[in-house]
């Protein structure tokens, strides 16, 4: 536009307001987002000054061709649950294994530092594990379970 050739400000908006779309299939590496978007005559933006303001969507693509990270619903993952939670006295770890496993499960604090740790030998089916928490302080922790090359890592609260 001729109008703000030079001196042009341009922005996106917040996908989070009303006319921003964002589209993604399943397993897929492309995700598409409908952005809404600014073009302002005046750069800075000078209050006080007559400016004047073009609205408009552009489409944004992502794709994602290494991607990182774990699935949580990968066959294999390790899955737990961690209850009571919050938690006072003790906390109780449940998993549901495919075999009989070596666990490792740490209780660690929000700097990554291992406060509490316990090995346990997990038969297969249902296993309950129970921590001990009275000497742990108040806080928010992170509990992480290892079996084998499997890790997973849930949030504790104890009061």
């Amino acid at each position: 536009n001729p109008n703000v050739a030079s001196v042009a400000m341009f922005h996106f908006t917040s996908p989070t307001c009303g006319a921003a779309v964002i589209t993604s299939t399943a397993n897929s590496t492309n995700i598409q987002v409908k952005m809404p978007m600014t073009v302002t005559n005046s750069n800075p933006l000078i209050q006080g000054t007559a400016n004047t303001h073009y609205y408009s969507t552009e489409t944004l693509n992502f794709l994602f061709t290494d991607p990182s990270g774990f699935n949580e619903l990968q066959k294999d993952a390790l899955q737990f649950a961690v209850y009571p939670n919050p938690a006072s006295q003790k906390v109780n770890i449940a998993l549901d294994l495919l075999e009989p496993s070596n666990l490792e499960i740490s209780v660690l604090n929000y700097l990554g530092q291992v406060v509490k740790q316990k090995n346990y030998k997990a038969q297969f089916g249902k296993n309950e594990i129970e921590i001990d928490l009275t000497t742990i302080k108040s806080g928010i922790y992170f509990v992480t379970v290892k079996s084998g090359s499997n890790v997973a890592t849930k949030k504790l609260v104890v009061e």
